[in-house]
């Protein structure tokens, strides 16, 4: 197992896993995670795995991120080394671990665009044929999580309501990392051009 940082592709909150790193970022988890050892696994068996967050006294309030990347090794690598003729290939897999510290935080979130997207997915303010996509990218200025939501409407010219729907309505809703930002695409209905 192997703690590593990940950051934000800031569209669909993809995480990135960054690799091998001399610095680790000011919101990693590196330093609390303990108790990870190498697992040893035959064919055809699992095992839990228990680890410890554990946060030091003097760590800031707000939000901190990490994950824990396991990665299949083979058990007779060191003799794959020594003979040099045999391949290897190995499989991971990252468990995404997001800590709050509690204390003051700074909530702050802020709409960049709200966009209509055409049938090419591209924005604009005049249609030949009537959007059917929103695309509202919202930046969380704050040091902690944020999970927006809010009731999004949709009018015609005369300012009659066509359609609304839920930005983020999702079971659990979606984060937005500090410091990052996230488009939320949704259908649109009822639009005419």
């Amino acid at each position: 197992p192997v703690v590593s940082d990940f950051e934000s592709d800031n569209e669909t909150g993809e995480p990135k896993l960054l690799a091998e790193q001399k610095t680790r970022n000011s919101a990693s988890i590196y330093s609390f995670v303990k108790g990870l050892t190498d697992v040893e696994l035959n064919p055809g068996e699992s095992k839990n795995v228990k680890y410890t967050i554990s946060i030091p006294n003097d760590a800031s309030a707000g939000a901190y991120y990490g994950a824990l990347t396991f990665r299949a090794v083979p058990a007779n690598v060191a003799e794959s080394e020594k003979i040099g003729n045999e391949v290897a290939l190995t499989a991971n897999v990252a468990s995404l671990v997001l800590v709050e510290v509690p204390g003051e935080t700074t909530e702050q979130i802020q709409i960049s665009s709200i966009k209509a997207l055409g049938e090419n997915g591209k924005s604009g303010s005049f249609f030949t044929v009537a959007p059917k996509t929103s695309a509202i990218t919202i930046k969380n200025l704050g040091n902690s999580f944020a999970k927006p939501f809010g009731t999004i409407t949709v009018s015609d010219m005369g300012g009659k309501q066509v359609y609304s729907y839920e930005i983020n309505n999702t079971t659990p809703r979606s984060n937005i990392l500090p410091k990052t930002s996230r488009v939320f695409k949704d259908e649109i209905k009822n639009v005419n051009k």
